[in-house]
C-alpha cells in the first residue's frame, strides 16, 4: 500500500470538545495505543454476575493533502473473551478490526473544521458522549469551532451509521464555553434530534423529535481539587431531566483520583439503536456513584481503576431491575 493511502486507512479520533493539531505539508504521522480492560458486572437484583477481558488496538493515522487541510482515519481490532461491559467495545463479534472513523479536517483564520465518521461528544457529554469503536458506531458529523474572546463556540450536525435496514437519526446543536477566569469555567448546549422510524418508540408515541439543553461548569478549587457538574434537561413529559457533579483530586503528577455521583433520567440523553442512552454516566434510567483512580506508570503506559454503583430510577420505561449493576474495571493503557 503506498504512505499516503496508508496513512488515510488509519485513524485520528476527532471529537467536538479537542482541538487537533494540523500537519505540516506533506507530513504523514501515525499514533496509536494498545488497552487491555478486565472487570466484572454485578446485577444485585438478578442474582447474575458476568466478567470477562476486552484487548482493543487501535492504530491512527494523518496526512496533510493541502494547505490547511489534513486526513485521518483510524483502524480499530477489538477481542473479547466475553461481552464485557465497558467503555469500548464492538457490537456482536468477539473479535474483529475495522476501518471506523475517517475525515478530513480543515484548520484556518481561528476555524478548526471536521468532516467524517468520527467520534462526537456533545456538552459535557451528559446527553451524548460517543467514543464507541466498530461498525455502525460513530456518527457522520460536520463540527465546526471557533474560539472568540474567552468563549469557545462550536456547531454541528450529525447523522447515525446504522446498518442498512435500520432508519437513520439525525441531530445537530450549538454550544459555547466562557471561561470567566483562569479557574471557573461556565457553558451552556442546545441540541434538537430527530429519530429515524426504528428509534422513534424511545419516546413512546410523543413524535419522533426531541430537544435537549445543559448548563455546564467547572471550578478549580485549589491546585489539586477540582469541581465540575453539568445539568440537562429535555421536552419529554416526563423523564426529562439528568447532572451529574465530579470531585477531582491530583495528588501528584501520576496520580490522579475522582468521585462523580449523578442521576440520568430515561428521555434526559439521545437514545441509539445499538448502544442505547449515549450519555456519559454509566447508564442512562439509573442515579449512582463511580470512583476512579488513574495512575501513570511511564509516559506511554497508564493503569486506571473504576468501580460504578448505580440502580435503576424507573422500572416502568426501559432497563427494569437489570439497571441495578455494580460495575468494577480496570484497565491498562499503552500509547505509542
Amino acid at each position: 500500500m503506498k504512505k499516503g493511502l496508508m496513512a488515510v486507512a488509519l485513524a485520528a479520533m476527532v471529537s467536538m470538545s479537542s482541538g487537533v493539531a494540523m500537519a505540516a505539508p506533506g507530513d504523514v504521522t501515525f499514533d496509536g495505543n494498545i488497552n487491555l480492560q478486565v472487570g466484572e458486572v454485578d446485577y444485585p437484583k438478578l442474582d447474575v454476575s458476568k466478567s470477562g477481558a476486552d484487548f482493543v488496538l487501535t492504530l491512527n493515522g494523518n496526512v496533510n493533502v493541502a494547505k490547511n487541510l489534513d486526513a485521518f482515519a483510524r483502524f480499530t481490532y477489538q477481542r473479547l473473551t466475553d461481552e464485557l461491559e465497558g467503555t469500548t467495545f464492538q457490537l456482536y463479534p468477539h473479535a474483529t478490526g475495522v476501518i471506523d472513523a475517517y475525515g478530513l479536517k480543515y484548520n484556518n483564520a481561528g476555524y478548526k473544521v471536521a468532516v467524517g465518521k468520527q467520534s462526537l461528544t456533545i456538552g459535557s457529554g451528559l446527553i451524548y458522549d460517543n467514543g464507541f469503536i466498530g461498525n455502525q458506531s460513530l456518527p457522520y458529523s460536520a463540527v465546526v469551532s471557533k474560539k472568540v474572546g474567552a468563549t469557545d463556540l462550536t456547531a454541528f450536525y450529525a447523522r447515525t451509521d446504522y446498518q442498512s435496514s435500520v432508519d437513520n437519526d439525525k441531530f445537530y446543536g450549538l454550544q459555547g464555553n466562557y471561561a470567566v477566569n483562569d479557574k471557573f469555567t461556565v457553558g451552556a448546549m442546545f441540541t434538537a434530534v430527530k429519530y429515524g422510524a426504528d428509534n422513534a418508540y424511545i419516546l413512546t408515541g410523543n413524535g419522533t423529535s426531541q430537544n435537549f439543553i445543559e448548563v455546564s461548569g467547572s471550578y478549580q478549587i485549589d491546585p489539586k481539587l477540582s469541581f465540575g457538574a453539568a445539568y440537562a434537561q429535555s421536552n419529554a413529559d416526563t423523564d426529562n431531566q439528568a447532572y451529574i457533579g465530579t470531585f477531582g483530586y491530583t495528588f501528584d503528577d501520576k496520580n490522579k483520583a475522582s468521585i462523580s455521583g449523578y442521576r440520568v433520567e430515561d428521555l434526559a440523553n439521545i437514545n441509539d439503536v445499538n448502544w442505547g442512552g449515549l450519555t456519559t454516566a454509566p447508564n442512562a434510567n439509573t442515579q449512582g456513584v463511580t470512583i476512579s483512580y488513574n495512575h501513570v506508570i511511564n509516559k506511554n503506559t497508564t493503569l486506571s481503576v473504576s468501580r460504578s454503583m448505580y440502580t435503576n430510577i424507573n422500572a416502568a420505561t426501559l432497563g427494569g431491575d437489570n439497571r441495578d449493576r455494580v460495575k468494577t474495571q480496570a484497565s491498562l493503557n499503552y500509547s505509542f
